[in-house]
């Protein structure tokens, strides 16, 4: 299993951007990338930090943990030229997610790979994930109860096998200028992948207790008191929920 962490230490793109500075960005990168040290190393979990500003990616790791963990791999992803960078944040992710994947090996057809905003953690992140974390053709994510035009892509992941063919092109249309944002994207793939009867959709078994800053409204995520308190206090029911609707046929 494998979590990809997208990182953008030096914005190219200000537009729906409020955390702009280079160095509070940075400094959440490595807030969170001991976090993922941390739980990478509980469940054993391979991390890919790709990066698309130039920023000294071994320097950013040990600055934060010390050292780079063996399970750690590295990956400086080229930097969005201007047609990208026109579109969106959104566009320039996708970009990246697909460099990290093509780092892997095609010999891990069936493996699990996740995706998640560089600067934030999943704390519950062993129970998000699917019993069966090994299935040739799958796709994870926080399906909502409705509005299936519009799925959360903070978190998400899918088997290497359907992120190649299903997710490959996610970004290729995102244009935040035109509202299409990489989550509406997402949700169109998400729901064509349920279709095909080969590809199993399926529910994360927790809703992500997702810890960090929004880097679009500078809110902050998994913190407050209501928010730890409705993953404390409403995790039974939640769970119950997301039991009777694991699998997601679109």
């Amino acid at each position: 299993m494998k979590v990809i962490l997208t990182a953008t230490v030096n914005p190219q793109i200000n537009s729906h951007l409020v955390v702009r500075d280079p160095e509070s960005r940075r400094s959440q990168y490595r807030s969170a990338l001991v976090g993922w040290a941390r739980t990478s190393r509980k469940i054993n979990v391979g991390v890919l930090l790709v990066e698309n500003s130039g920023e000294d990616l071994q320097s950013l790791v040990e600055s934060a943990v010390g050292f780079v963990p063996d399970n750690f791999q590295l990956v400086p992803a080229s930097m969005p030229d201007q047609s990208v960078v026109e579109r969106g944040k959104g566009a320039a992710e996708g970009l990246m997610i697909r460099e990290a994947i093509a780092t892997l090996s095609r010999n891990s057809g069936d493996e699990p790979v996740f995706k998640c905003t560089g600067r934030l953690i999943v704390k519950n992140f062993g129970s998000c994930v699917p019993n069966i974390v090994s299935v040739q053709q799958g796709i994870f994510a926080d399906i909502p109860r409705t509005n299936f035009n519009w799925i959360d892509s903070r978190f998400f992941g899918a088997s290497l096998t359907t992120w190649r063919v299903s997710l490959g092109s996610l970004g290729e249309l995102t244009d935040d200028n035109k509202g299409i944002n990489f989550e509406h994207e997402l949700a169109g793939a998400v729901n064509l992948a349920a279709s095909n009867p080969e590809i199993s959709v399926q529910n994360f078994r927790s809703k992500p207790w997702i810890v960090g800053q929004s880097g679009s409204s500078g809110k902050f995520y998994g913190t407050g008191l209501v928010e730890r308190g409705k993953h404390i206090f409403l995790r039974p029911v939640d769970r119950l929920r997301r039991r009777i609707d694991s699998e997601f046929s679109g």
